[in-house]
């Protein structure tokens, strides 16, 4: 029986009911059907190139079901019409090694259209042809003759011949709900959520997701507190710019417009010596000079210190990539002075950490680089020197932020993951690999509830995830990870009873001077949008890597603390009108040498003994919000070439 026969049927059967019917005659050129076929396709031939195959070199053998060959005869548009769309997915995606061949057809005496799909990959072999994608474009979804033709006979035949025949892509209706279960509801499982349902429906896969938060509120450390007219970062304060997965990342979710920039007169930065405060000199790049007048007329540096700063020039270049500490690469470098009056203040305090145990690779491996390309770091920097970097006399902002706050990226994500099954106040205890037909992983949930999933990303802190994943593979690596806690101190003054002129964005403290606060940021200077003309905020900053222990001071013990050191260095004696203190307890994970050689080693192991099992946050491969984002798409984009490589 033919379609025709089909819809004639149909129609005398509608017309008696009196019912109204219309058939789509065509469809085969319609652009849904074409981007939803050519998404599978292109996702097929990534995994030919992730199995180490040249994308070109993959022959591409559009299939659809086989027919009598008399309807050609009979003017039946159905060859024609699967060779254009074959034409259209192969133009779209700049594929010219392709043909079309037929499968499943009929065991009857008759002549039907060929060349018949197993014939072709005989004929492939003797041309040795290696690798052959079979892409079913006839079907919508899948039966019986699909699933048998393709994934039995003709896999057979390209395991006989020595073929890499690489599983079909999927029909378009074919049911793909897969179950993905994202451990924590920060930015980075707000954000790996986000894309896992972006790119899995792009390849024609239907996620459904559940996101598990231990504590009672999305977005990890991302806090705005609105008060009084301030708007008050309880967490992070902005983002850096330069790195733009915050901002793509904002502008689809169409809030891209809220995203404000630093105060442009706010730019000079002070640093701390001896109880004052220095403006740090002009052209400093990520703490290396990159300007040598203001660098040499700056007296947070002795003749001594920038002489030896100068001996940069002629230090021959260490060549090898293998990693060492930070702070050990600009003492190498530049020397003792330098790196503790100017680079440790300002790279350490991202950080919270020593600069001579953090890993040069896994926080500025840009160094290293500019010091094997160039020889020297300060010539290297400056020849490299971007705007947006510097600290002073930028043209652009460095950092950006939300009119109404970091939260209100946590709040769109949340919004536009609405169909996503977010769970609060539940932890995770264990993560068990299954057996059999039914999903790869059992999630066991702190109140007694387990889950079933495909995929599973832990975006938790890495001592967290240790704890999951230790049963099934090696986690020294995440072990070897320590976190640093730290607290900010954010105080509200009346303008009028404040004397210091803030000219510039705060001021850091480097460690040697033994002072309670780390740094200091003017907040209503360098951000005007977070508070009231005639108020000042401020936000200090207390706890770093070996001095922890003000952290957990009463509030009041903590605000007398920093009082003091702001009554000492910049003269303010007035009473705050409110101070808000926020305990970022282990929230600072301090890279080791070796992280990242040592990560990549755990997730190759991870792959090949979990499969569908992802890492991400900023325990991994960086601590900024902008490094968190990326890392969840990086794994998005991974976990959908994985999936269509199944």
């Amino acid at each position: 029986m033919s379609v025709g026969s089909y819809i004639k049927r149909a129609r005398e059967k509608a017309e008696e009911l009196g019912i109204q019917m219309s058939f789509i005659e065509s469809y085969h050129l319609h652009p849904k059907l074409i981007q939803a076929l050519s998404t599978r396709v292109s996702a097929k031939l990534d995994a030919f190139e992730e199995a180490g195959a040249k994308r070109g070199d993959v022959r591409v053998l559009f299939s659809a079901h086989s027919l009598p060959a008399r309807i050609v005869d009979i003017g039946d548009p159905y060859p024609q019409q699967l060779l254009e769309t074959s034409e259209v997915i192969a133009s779209r995606l700049g594929i010219t090694n392709w043909q079309f061949t037929w499968q499943s057809a009929g065991r009857t005496a008759e002549p039907w259209l060929g060349p018949d799909i197993l014939d072709t990959l005989q004929d492939l072999a003797r041309e040795q042809v290696e690798d052959v994608l079979v892409a079913p474009i006839g079907f919508v979804s899948d039966h019986l003759e699909v699933l048998y033709d393709l994934d039995i006979e003709a896999k057979a035949i390209a395991k006989e011949i020595d073929m890499r025949l690489m599983p079909r892509n999927g029909c378009v209706m074919e049911d793909h709900k897969r179950r993905v279960v994202v451990v924590g509801g920060g930015l980075t499982g707000l954000s790996a959520a986000f894309y896992i349902r972006k790119h899995y429906r792009e390849a024609g896969v239907e996620p459904v997701i559940t996101l598990v938060e231990k504590s009672s509120s999305m977005g990890g450390m991302i806090e705005t507190l609105h008060r009084d007219g301030f708007v008050i970062e309880k967490g992070p304060d902005s983002f850096l710019a330069r790195k733009t997965a915050m901002i793509d990342l904002a502008k689809e979710l169409e809030i891209d417009h809220e995203l404000v920039s630093q105060n442009p007169e706010s730019k000079k930065t002070y640093i701390m010596q001896r109880g004052k405060l220095h403006p740090m000199p002009a052209g400093l790049v990520l703490g290396i000079p990159t300007e040598l007048r203001p660098f040499l007329r700056s007296g947070l540096v002795s003749p001594a210190g920038k002489l030896r700063a100068l001996m940069d020039f002629v230090i021959p270049p260490r060549r090898t990539t293998e990693d060492e500490s930070l702070g050990y690469m600009i003492e190498r470098r530049l020397g003792a002075e330098v790196l503790e009056n100017l680079t440790e203040p300002l790279l350490a305090g991202i950080y919270a950490g020593d600069m001579r145990r953090l890993s040069l690779q896994a926080t500025f491996p840009q160094f290293g680089e500019v010091e094997r390309d160039y020889g020297s770091l300060i010539r290297g920097m400056m020849t490299g020197r971007k705007p947006a970097e510097t600290h002073t006399g930028t043209k652009r902002s460095a950092f950006l932020n939300f009119r109404q706050g970091l939260q209100s990226l946590v709040h769109a994500l949340v919004h536009e993951l609405q169909d996503v099954d977010q769970r609060l106040n539940t932890s995770v205890q264990s993560l068990e690999v299954q057996t059999g037909d039914a999903a790869r992983y059992s999630i066991q949930l702190g109140n007694g509830e387990r889950l079933e999933a495909d995929d599973v990303v832990i975006t938790v802190p890495t001592y967290v995830a240790s704890e999951l994943l230790q049963p099934h593979v090696d986690t020294t690596a995440l072990d070897a990870i320590n976190y640093v806690s730290v607290a900010n101190v954010v105080l509200a003054f009346e303008k009028k009873d404040i004397e210091h002129v803030f000219d510039g964005s705060g001021f850091l403290v480097p460690r040697k001077e033994g002072r309670n606060i780390t740094a200091c940021t003017w907040t209503s200077t360098k951000w005007l949008h977070t508070s009231p003309d005639d108020k000042v905020l401020l936000r200090c900053y207390v706890g770093r890597s070996g001095d922890e222990q003000n952290v957990e001071l009463p509030d009041d013990a903590l605000t007398d603390l920093v009082l003091k050191d702001l009554r000492e260095t910049m003269g303010v004696e007035a009473v705050p009108i409110f101070s808000e203190i926020t305990r970022l307890r282990k929230s600072m994970p301090q890279y080791p040498v070796g992280h990242l050689q040592q990560i990549a080693a755990l997730r190759e192991e991870l792959g090949s003994k979990l499969p569908g099992v992802y890492i991400a946050g900023a325990g991994y491969e960086g601590v900024g919000l902008p490094d968190c984002i990326r890392q969840a798409k990086e794994m998005s984009v991974q976990a959908t070439q994985l999936l269509a490589a199944q």
